[in-house]
C-alpha cells in the first residue's frame, strides 16, 4: 500500500478530488455548466499527463548501444533455441557488405551479408555503420527518426521492426536519431 501511495503525485489527488465533485453535482441533479467545466478540467489534466508522458518519452537520452542491441535482439541475435543467420556471421544486425567488406573478403556469399571474424568486429561494424548513419548519412542523418531509420535499414517487416524497437527502448517512432547518444 506504502508503494502505491508513493506513486501518486498532487496532480492525481486534486484531479480525484475534481472527479468526486463532479459526480457529487451530476448527482444532486446539477447538469449544465458546472459539471461540464468540472469535466473538461479533469479531461485537460489526463490529456496534459498523456503529453508531459510523451515528452519524457521523446527526450529520454539513449545510447547507440542499446539502441544495436534492441535492433539484435528483433535480428535474432540472441536467440537460444537455434542458430540465426546474425549469430553464423558475427554480424548482429545482419549488416550488408559494402566495398570495404568486400574488399577483406568478409562476405557471406551464399546469404549476400557481411560475415565478420568475431563477435567484437562484427559489434565495431554494427555501431560504426550506426554512427555513420545517425550523423553523416545523406539519405538519413541527425533529423531523421527512428523510423526512417528502420525502415532504410530493414526491407521486410518493417512496422513489426519499429514497434519492436520502440517497445523496448520505450520511445516512439518519431524519436530524432540526433537524440541518441553516441
Amino acid at each position: 500500500m506504502t508503494k502505491l501511495l508513493s506513486k501518486i503525485e498532487p496532480t492525481d489527488v486534486i484531479a480525484l478530488v475534481l472527479l468526486v465533485g463532479a459526480f457529487v453535482l451530476i448527482s444532486r441533479g446539477l447538469n449544465g455548466i458546472v459539471d461540464t467545466i468540472i469535466l473538461t478540467i479533469i479531461g485537460a489534466y489526463f490529456g496534459k499527463k498523456l503529453v508531459v508522458d510523451k515528452i519524457k518519452k521523446v527526450t529520454a537520452k539513449i545510447t547507440l548501444r542499446e539502441l544495436a542491441e534492441a535492433m539484435a535482439r528483433f535480428e535474432g541475435f540472441y536467440r537460444t533455441d537455434y542458430n540465426t543467420l546474425a549469430q553464423k556471421n558475427n554480424n548482429p544486425l545482419n549488416l550488408r557488405p559494402t566495398s570495404y567488406y568486400i574488399k577483406k573478403g568478409w562476405v557471406d556469399t551464399k546469404n549476400n551479408f557481411i560475415k565478420f571474424p568475431t563477435v567484437e568486429d562484427g559489434w565495431e561494424g554494427v555501431l560504426w555503420d550506426l554512427k555513420f548513419k545517425l550523423t553523416k548519412s545523406a539519405t538519413l542523418g541527425p533529423e531523421a527518426s527512428l523510423k526512417d531509420l528502420i525502415y532504410t535499414w530493414s526491407a521486410d517487416n518493417q512496422g513489426t521492426y519499429l514497434q519492436y524497437v520502440c517497445t523496448q527502448l520505450g520511445i516512439f517512432e518519431d524519436y530524432k536519431l540526433k537524440n541518441f547518444v553516441i
